[in-house]
C-alpha cells in the first residue's frame, strides 16, 4: 500500500513540474518568437487552385496570424510552454508538441492530402509529433472546450497569437477578428475524408408527441423533423483518434475536410490587458458562448431544412458556399418556438460543401453540409 501511494505521489510531482509543449500561430510577420519557431509549407493543388483568405470581419483584411496562402499553403507557429490551457468562452484548438496535450485538451489528427504531382512539402524546426511526407501532411491538435466560468476574452495572456475558433460562437466579439481559410487540396485520389452512416445526435425522438418510422422520427400530425441515422455522412477527420462524438461536432465548426479543408481562425486586435479583463461583459458572455440554442440547424437536404427555436421571433435563413457567397436565401420571417421544416428550392445550387447560417434575435449559427 506504501509503494502504490509513493507512486501516485510521484505521478503527481511529475505533472505537475512537466511543461507541454505547444504551437501557436505567430502574432504577425514582423513578430519574433520568444523561443523556437517551426513552419509548414504545403504544396496544394496546382491545377486550378482555389487556396485563399476571406475575412468575415473585414474583407480587406488579408493579415492573417501565422498563415500565408498562395501556390503553397504555409503555417507559421511559435512554440510554448504550458502545464494547462486557458479556458475561455468558446471551443479552439492550438498544435500539440509533445507526446500529450495540456491539461484541460484533448488530443486528436487532422490530414490534408496534398500535390501528387512534383510534390514540394518541407518543414523548418521540430514539429514531431506532427508528420509531413511526399503528399501526406498529418497535423497533431489539442481541442480546448469552452468554459462557463472563464475569466479572460483570449485564450493568451500577453501576446496576440492567433487561434483557431469560430468567431461566431463567441458573444462579445469586440477586438476580435474572425477569417475563414480555404485549403484547395490535391483533387485526386482523396484521402482527406471517410464517409459512413452515423448516429445523427441532434435528433432526439422521444416524447409522447414523437414517435420513429423507418429512419425517420415524426411528430403527432406525421410531420417529419428529422433522420435517426445520416448516410454518407461526411465524418471528422480524425484518424482513429478516439474524438468523442460531442467534441467531433463542434470540432467541424472550427475545422472541416471534403474535397478540400476549410479552417477558421480568429486574432485578437485589442490591448494585451485587455485579454484578461474581467467585466460585467465577461459574466453574460459565458453562459451565452455555448452553441446558439436559439436557432438550432437539425439538417439540411434538396427539399427542406429543418430547424428548431427556443424563443419566437425574426429567422433569416441563408446558404453560402465556401467562398462566403450566398447562393440561396431560404427565409425570412417570424418565427414561433418549436421545430420547423422549411422547403426551398435547390435546383440551381451544384453538389458541393455549403455553411447554412442562420440569424435569429440577433444570434447567428451556422453549420457545414453537404448537397448531393
Amino acid at each position: 500500500m506504501k509503494n502504490k501511494y509513493l507512486v501516485m505521489t510521484l505521478a503527481c510531482a511529475m505533472s505537475m513540474s512537466y511543461a507541454t509543449r505547444i504551437g501557436v500561430l505567430k502574432r504577425d510577420a514582423s513578430y519574433k518568437c520568444p523561443g523556437e519557431q517551426v513552419y509548414f509549407d504545403l504544396d496544394v493543388e496546382d491545377s486550378d487552385n482555389d487556396t485563399k483568405i476571406i475575412s468575415l470581419s473585414d474583407p480587406n483584411d488579408r493579415t492573417i496570424p501565422g498563415i500565408a496562402l498562395g501556390g503553397h499553403a504555409t503555417f507559421t507557429y511559435c512554440v510554448i510552454n504550458s502545464n494547462e490551457m486557458l479556458p475561455v468562452s468558446y471551443d479552439y484548438v492550438v498544435l500539440r508538441m509533445d507526446n500529450s496535450c495540456p491539461s484541460g485538451a484533448t488530443a486528436f489528427s487532422f490530414t490534408h492530402d496534398t500535390e501528387n504531382k512534383k510534390n514540394r512539402n518541407s518543414v523548418q524546426g521540430n514539429v514531431s509529433p506532427s508528420v509531413i511526407n511526399r503528399d501526406i501532411a498529418t497535423f497533431e491538435y489539442c481541442f480546448v472546450p469552452k468554459s462557463s466560468n472563464a475569466t479572460a476574452k483570449y485564450p493568451f495572456k500577453n501576446v496576440q497569437y492567433g487561434v483557431f475558433a469560430n468567431r461566431d460562437d463567441i458573444a462579445n466579439k469586440n477586438n476580435i477578428k474572425h477569417y475563414y481559410i480555404k485549403i484547395d487540396d490535391e483533387d485526386d485520389r482523396k484521402r482527406t475524408r471517410h464517409l459512413g452512416m452515423v448516429r445523427n445526435d441532434d435528433c432526439q425522438c422521444y416524447g409522447a408527441n414523437r414517435y420513429v418510422r423507418g429512419n425517420e422520427c415524426r411528430n403527432a400530425n406525421g410531420s417529419f423533423i428529422c433522420n435517426i441515422w445520416e448516410d454518407q455522412t461526411v465524418m471528422w477527420n480524425h484518424n482513429d483518434s478516439n474524438i468523442p462524438g460531442e467534441i467531433e461536432n463542434r470540432l467541424s465548426r472550427i475545422m472541416v475536410s471534403d474535397l478540400n479543408t476549410l479552417y477558421n481562425v480568429i486574432k485578437w486586435t485589442g490591448s494585451s490587458s485587455g485579454m484578461l479583463a474581467k467585466s460585467a461583459d465577461d459574466a453574460i458572455e459565458a453562459p451565452m458562448a455555448a452553441m446558439p440554442t436559439s436557432a438550432a440547424i437539425r439538417g439540411l437536404d434538396r427539399s427542406a431544412i429543418t430547424i428548431e427555436l427556443e424563443s419566437a421571433g425574426d429567422a433569416k435563413i441563408s446558404v453560402m458556399n465556401v467562398n462566403g457567397a450566398v447562393v440561396a436565401n431560404i427565409a425570412q420571417e417570424n418565427l414561433m418556438p418549436g421545430v420547423h421544416q422549411i422547403k426551398w428550392n435547390s435546383g440551381i445550387v451544384p453538389n458541393g460543401l455549403y455553411i447554412v447560417k442562420i440569424v435569429h434575435n440577433g444570434l447567428i449559427n451556422s453549420k457545414s453540409v453537404i448537397l448531393k
